[in-house]
Order: C-alpha cells, then sequence, then structure tokens
C-alpha cells in the first residue's frame, strides 16, 4: 500500500485483507473488547489500566485472525490510524448488516476499473 494512498483506497486495501469471515468476527470481537476497556472500564474506574487492557487485549486477537484466517499481516502495518478508522467502519457495517452491500459496491468499483 502507497502511503500517499487516499482513504478510500486504503479502505479498499483493508477490505482485501479481511475477507474470510472468520477474520472479520475476530476483528468484531476485538474491537468490541477493546473498545469496552477504553470506554467504559477506565471512564468509570478512573484506573489507567483499563486504557491500556484496551489494546493489550484487542489486537492480539485481531492479528491472530490475521495470520490464521488470511494467512497474511494485519492491515495495521500499512497505517497505522487508518487501519483504526477501518477497522471501526468495518465493524459498524457487519453489526448494521451493510458490510455485503459494501464488498458488492467495491467489487462492482474493481471491475468497471478493470473494463477501462
Amino acid at each position: 500500500m502507497r502511503p500517499d494512498a487516499g482513504f478510500e483506497e486504503f479502505w479498499e486495501f483493508y477490505l482485501s485483507v479481511h475477507q474470510q469471515t472468520w477474520t472479520r468476527r475476530f476483528h468484531a470481537a476485538a474491537t468490541v473488547i477493546g473498545g469496552a476497556c477504553v470506554l467504559l472500564a477506565f471512564p468509570l474506574t478512573l484506573r489507567f489500566r483499563w486504557f491500556f487492557a484496551g489494546p493489550l487485549l484487542g489486537y492480539p486477537i485481531a492479528w491472530f485472525s490475521h495470520y490464521a484466517f488470511e494467512g497474511q499481516p494485519p492491515a495495521m502495518f500499512a497505517g497505522p490510524l487508518r487501519a483504526l478508522i477501518c477497522d471501526l467502519r468495518m465493524v459498524r457495517l457487519m453489526f448494521q448488516g451493510r458490510l455485503d452491500s459494501e464488498w458488492d459496491r467495491i467489487q462492482g468499483r474493481s471491475r468497471r476499473a478493470l473494463a477501462a
């Protein structure tokens, strides 16, 4: 992935390294666990260990899925902040039941680009 790639191009790359259903499910679990630590436990307890527990619990779960199901490194290594934003977007679309239509939209655009 080029460092100067725009967000939409990175989003397409991000989805391309999350093709397996189990990878996406593990990411959803990791995001919920990590988010709960950072957004709930830390503010409720004011103990910084919960703030740091979020990433320490979430990332290994998500990274495991890349090596176990995709056979490739996480997209985070191509751009950590953009990968986090894309992860939140992907998980939101999963919970809304709209990820399949997003896949179809991107695949349609890719086919049109190849035909042009």
